[in-house]
């Protein structure tokens, strides 16, 4: 017997031409999407709804509400996802005492990585403490606390999860990718970064000396922020892109998220961070640059200016410690 399935509304696509294999790749996970739900153990013989959520072009997301629970299925389209790699990263948060979505499955669909997981009834930390200053410096302050323990779980290797393992056996191979090497020749080619904002080849020097040659990693969620909090007590991590890096890499890159959006970011998620340790400010303002780099083409192609400016402004008022 097959599912009775009402789709509440239709998924949403960019459009762009910068996101076109992410649209095509959504597409067809929503084309094989109502074969999967009629014929998964989980949903066989129900009547379900269906509402796709309108946040965020690296997956198509949607919630699935039955007689007996709402469930979330989240299929990746970002080729740095791979199969298992999500369940794998908040399984092993779960497991240190850090709340996320427990996770009921995983597979592909579509030759995409999903997980089909726990709905979170709750808004995001973002939306929660909006307008309550003294709420949102102390949500931060424990988000920079709950990111620091997320790193403790050790790894091996670096960059997207092959196998259990990161893809390049060390932190220089990694940062010494086509990948890395040909975002920032964008930036540099486009002029997007000056000399004044900061080069990449410092960056890279001052991350590498700091890695150093071991190949042990840590769990990075490489898309933290507020928005990626549920407003729970305690908070609930979710939708991580998971890759294996250093613990200081993945904090640049949480701090560049609220940069991309104010100019600045909240001093309160480095102290959480910081408590039980301290952080070179080089070392992290390398890691911000770092990642400032590898955002920009993208925002570039998107035509996203304001963005742009405020990558430059934070960085000419921010220069490496000398």
């Amino acid at each position: 017997m097959t599912s009775s399935i009402h789709f509440k509304n239709q998924p949403k696509f960019s459009g762009a031409e910068v996101d076109r294999i992410r649209d095509e790749r959504r597409l067809a996970s929503f084309s094989s999407l109502e074969n999967f739900l009629s014929n998964d153990d989980l949903f066989k013989g129900k009547e379900i709804e269906v509402e796709f959520s309108h946040q965020g072009i690296s997956s198509l997301v949607c919630f699935i509400e039955g007689d007996e629970k709402k469930l979330v299925l989240k299929i990746a389209v970002d080729n740095t996802v791979t199969e298992g790699s999500e369940a794998l990263f908040l399984r092993t948060w779960e497991a240190t005492g850090i709340s996320t979505p427990h996770i009921y499955k995983e597979g592909k669909l579509a030759d995409r990585p999903f997980v089909l997981m726990d709905y979170i009834d709750a808004p995001n930390a973002e939306a929660k403490y909006k307008d309550d200053k003294e709420g949102r410096n102390n949500m931060h302050l424990e988000a920079g606390r709950i990111l620091y323990e997320m790193h403790k779980p050790e790894a091996t290797g670096f960059g997207k999860v092959i196998d259990g393992k990161g893809e390049y056996a060390s932190f220089k191979e990694w940062i010494d990718t086509l990948n890395m090497t040909n975002r920032a020749k964008y930036v540099e080619e486009n002029n997007l970064l000056t000399r004044e904002h900061g080069k990449f080849s410092e960056a890279r020097d001052i991350l590498v000396s700091y890695v150093g040659d071991s190949n042990k990693s840590s769990y990075c969620h490489f898309d933290y922020s507020a928005g990626h909090l549920f407003a729970t007590e305690p908070l609930t991590v979710f939708d991580p892109n998971p890759l294996f890096n250093d613990g200081c890499i993945d904090l640049g890159r949480t701090l560049v998220n609220y940069i991309a959006a104010s100019g600045t970011y909240p001093k309160e998620i480095v102290e959480g961070y910081c408590e039980d340790k301290i952080l070179d400010e080089k070392v992290l303002r390398a890691s911000i640059l770092l990642n400032i780099i590898y955002k920009l083409p993208y925002q570039h192609q998107k035509g996203r200016t304001q963005v742009i400016q405020n990558f430059q402004n934070y960085l000419i008022q921010n220069k490496f410690p000398r």
